[in-house]
């Protein structure tokens, strides 16, 4: 009777008004952003009893509790909602220990490569007895990649955030330049990671045919006339027509919006 009256009372300091579910199948708690949007993606939603701080809110499920970050989560409220299963990235292993210590199993997704990330639709539909929607994801997914690249795609420069005069690109080797190879783009730099930061005399060097601006908040926040106008301050740059801003809350993230964010890129792989 304490337990559960504990838990009330955390779960009203958390904010939390949404009445606990009777529910079948798995109880799960989701500390990953992308792994959210697929547990939603697969189905699942009911099955949520608890998500991140830096999770978008749920359909239908407005009100669950907010329990932190894989890096630095609330221990005590996850133990007082007794969940089946917590999901994380590689990145929460000290996390992963933490909760084993407690008597919770945890589930570590990819969030390097391309083939890891799409691997984590598989895990999670075995985990939420969701196989079936989680192999048709992936087939959906799959079927917008370039089957055989006769022509080089555009050498394309992915800029995701900048700080100072740097820029912070993706690389082939993260599951974002990845992904757009595989839709027919040339991913440059190649860097030796997933990321890689330039200046933008560095990126002139490299002479590509397009920057992409990827901005990971809804549309209309960003201006691609400032956009432009930055670039064009340094000699030798490609035409402001080549420099493009694409705008969307979860193109940053290895989820369930993967499809879409195969679907935006493959529209710029082209060559005339």
């Amino acid at each position: 009777m304490a337990a559960r009256l504990s838990l009330l009372t955390l779960l009203f300091l958390l904010g939390c008004t949404e009445p606990v579910r009777t529910q079948k199948g798995p109880r799960i708690i989701s500390l990953s952003p992308a792994a959210t949007s697929v547990v939603v993606a697969l189905g699942a939603a009911d099955q949520l009893v608890g998500i991140s701080r830096f999770c978008p809110e749920v359909p239908n499920h407005p009100n669950l509790p907010r329990l932190g970050g894989f890096i630095d989560p609330n221990l005590e409220a996850i133990t007082l909602l007794e969940p089946s299963l917590v999901i994380l990235t590689t990145s929460g292993r000290s996390t992963a220990k933490n909760l084993k210590r407690l008597g919770f199993e945890s589930l570590q997704l990819s969030e390097a490569g391309l083939d890891g990330v799409i691997e984590n639709y598989q895990r999670l539909g075995v985990a939420l007895e969701r196989q079936q929607a989680a192999k048709d994801m992936t087939e959906r997914l799959r079927g917008l990649f370039v089957k055989q690249q006769t022509n080089p795609g555009k050498r394309t420069i992915l800029v995701f955030a900048h700080e100072g005069g740097r820029f912070w690109l993706a690389t082939p080797r993260g599951w974002l330049g990845e992904l757009a190879q595989r839709v027919g783009l040339t991913v440059i730099p190649e860097g030796d990671k997933g990321f890689q930061a330039m200046s933008a005399e560095a990126i002139v060097k490299l002479e590509p045919d397009q920057i992409l601006e990827l901005r990971g908040h809804s549309a209309g926040q960003s201006s691609l006339t400032k956009i432009r106008a930055l670039w064009a301050r340094f000699p030798g740059m490609i035409e402001a027509q080549d420099i493009h801003l694409i705008e969307d809350q979860e193109i940053l993230q290895p989820g369930a919006s993967l499809w879409r964010t195969a679907q935006t890129l493959r529209s710029f792989g082209k060559n005339p």
